[in-house]
Formats: structure tokens, sequence, C-alpha cells
């Protein structure tokens, strides 16, 4: 049933199916960075590698369902006094603890193997969530190479994006479509700045910066405000949404088409394809909220979990790959390149999963309670 509250229709409270779409996106990101690179003469396997290299997109979903979430709290907390000070206090209990974790997780293993302090300086890059930003790239190339948070660019941008967004918005309240327009505007900006980027070579910064990638989280605020209209306008909505996934669809498959390749890396995608992206997962995300087939999919209990544990899943996956590669060569060291492969696939998803798990339930669980009790 869709959870809903108000005369308004506006979606407030937990919404079930979300959580498995959060789990999608978090599956997405771990198959792409550990499921591709397998050589076969075999189609279906050679198809199967082609989709796991869309797997960059799973940052796209994370993006849209953020921008969904985040204008929605926003925007139903307007009223309230302090609505400022709630948000950002529920925002650092959600993110920092875990974050900063993981930084002190790599200084600490830098620290134990010996590595200069003049070479650990550049994580201050990283706990400032400037990981994103092109110009500090050759300071952040200095950090030892055995640790990796290089995926803590996405992290960043949404950093970026809460420290905006409430005081854009705030700017529209109550006028739910002047805000519709501004985002699509807004959208519209991000899309000509990937242009010109790429135009004046700036790749790093159409693919990593918030004026880049913000067409993703703007995508699922345009979402939010469209499911705060009336009852026929919510109606409309949804009768709409199967037809823009499919036109989305569409468009990413043409622009797949173009490059050739379904891997971020052609301009094609990082600018056609990443609008493309942000309308097909925005759609996704709408379909959800509705009873139908997309909503049953993303209820189930697994992806469930996922998408409960998915935080620790995107920041460990990653930051523990080396570790992975070492257990997976001491287990099978003269292993074929492909079952090598598997072999790493496997332990990796064990490890992620074990760690995120146990992460969640014994050191993110007690922020989110306390985030529950100051977050009111």
């Amino acid at each position: 049933m869709l959870i809903k509250s108000g005369q308004d229709g506006s979606f407030r409270g937990h919404i079930p199916a979300l959580d498995g779409v959060r789990g999608v996106a978090a599956a997405t990101v771990f198959v792409y960075h550990y499921g591709g690179g397998a050589q076969s003469p075999f189609l279906p396997l050679r198809v199967i590698g082609n989709v796991i290299h869309f797997g960059w997109a799973g940052v796209s979903l994370f993006f849209v369902l953020s921008g969904f979430l985040i204008s929605g709290i926003l925007w139903d907390g307007y009223q309230k006094p302090k609505w400022w000070s709630r948000f950002y206090i529920r925002r650092s209990l959600r993110i920092f603890p875990l974050y900063y974790l993981a930084i002190a997780i790599a200084a600490a293993e830098w620290l134990v193997q010996g590595v200069p302090m003049s070479r650990i300086g550049p994580l201050w890059i990283y706990a400032l969530y400037l990981g994103n930003v092109p110009w500090l790239e050759l300071q952040l190339s200095h950090l030892p190479a055995n640790i990796r948070l290089n995926h803590f660019w996405s992290l960043a941008v949404e950093e970026q994006f809460y420290l905006v967004w409430p005081f854009v918005l705030a700017l529209f309240t109550g006028k739910r479509r002047r805000a519709m327009h501004m985002i699509l505007t807004l959208w519209l900006l991000t899309l000509v700045f990937r242009v010109v980027m790429l135009a004046v070579k700036g790749s790093d910064w159409s693919s990593e910066f918030l004026f880049g990638r913000g067409g993703e989280l703007l995508a699922g605020a345009y979402l939010a405000m469209a499911v705060r209209g009336d009852a026929e306008e919510r109606q409309r909505l949804f009768r709409a949404l199967p037809y823009v996934l499919g036109c989305s669809l569409l468009l990413l498959l043409l622009t797949s088409y173009l490059s050739h390749s379904a891997d971020f890396g052609p301009p094609w995608w990082s600018t056609i394809g990443l609008a493309a992206c942000s309308i097909f997962f925005a759609s996704i995300v709408g379909l959800s909220l509705k009873p139908g087939v997309a909503q049953s999919i993303f209820q189930t209990p697994p992806l469930r979990w996922l998408g409960k544990i998915s935080y620790g899943i995107y920041v460990y996956h990653l930051l523990f790959h080396n570790g992975f590669v070492w257990i997976a060569d001491h287990i099978a060291p003269h292993a074929a390149y492909n079952a090598r492969l598997g072999l790493l696939f496997v332990v990796a998803l064990a490890g992620t999963l074990a760690i995120a798990s146990l992460s969640f339930y014994t050191y993110e669980s007690a922020f989110l309670r306390l985030k529950e009790r100051l977050g009111h």
C-alpha cells in the first residue's frame, strides 16, 4: 500500500520499496567494481559483461533517490521551527560516523605501515568532502594506493548538495510549481555545464563535481515536488511514468549504441547519457511509490536488507579491496584469470556483506537511535 499522509498526498514516513531501490543501487555499484573484466568467446557472457559495464549508473540511482528523499523531507518540514538544525543533525548522525571511521581506518593502517605523515596529509581533502574537486586530484594522488578512497567523490557530491539545497528550496516554500520550474531550469543548466566542460577538456568537472552531477539529485527533487500535487496531478504523473521510463530507456540504448560501449567514458554518456539516467531512475523511483510490479520487486526482503546496509556496502567494498585481493590470491594463488576474478568476486561479496552488516548493527545503529532522539 502506498504510504502517505495528509490531504495533499505527501509521501511521508518510511516507504519500504525505497529500501529495495537503495539495495539495487548498492548491488549495481558492487557488481560494477567486481563483476567485470572476464573475457569469454561465449556470447551470453559477453552480453552480461557489457551490462555490468553500465554498473557505474548505480551511483546515479543513489543520487536520484537521495534527491527525492531529501527534498521531500525538507519540503514537509519547512513550516516547523528550526527545520535547518533538525535536518543537519539528522544528516550528520547518519553520514559522518561511518565516513570518518573509514578515513580513520585508512590513516591508522598507513601509520602502522610507517607511511610518512606528509603522504597522509592529503586526507584533509576527503575530511572536508572535497574529493570530487579536480584541482585537488594531484594532492590525492600522493596517498598510498593500498587503501582505496577514490569512490568517496560521490559522497562529496551529496554532502555539497546537502549544504546548499535546503536553503535554495526554502526560497520557494509554499510555491511548489515555481519550485518545479526552478528545479527543471537547474537540471538543464547541469547538462549545459557538462557539455561546456567537455568542450574545454574539463571532463573531471563534468563527471564528478556537483555542478555536473547535480542533475541526478535534481531529478529526484523534481519527483518529490511532483508527487506532492493534488490527486488529479498525481494520477496523471503515475499514468505517464511508464511511458517516460520507456522513452528514457530507448535514449539510454541509443547512447550506448553511439558510444559503442556502456562505460561512462565516452562523451555521449557524460552528457545526454547522464540526463537520460536521471529521468530513467526518477521514473523507477516514482513507480516504486505505488502498488505494482516495481513496488513488489523492491519490497522483497533481500533487497530491503541490502538497502538497510547499503551505506556500509558502498564505503567498505573498495576500502578493503586490497585485503579481498590478498585473501583470494592466498586461497588460489595459481588460479587462471577468469577463475581468479570469480573467486575475488565471491570473497569481496562475502567480506563486504559481513563487514557492512557488523558495522550497521553495532556501530551505525547507535547513531541512528541518537538521530531519532535528537532530530525531532
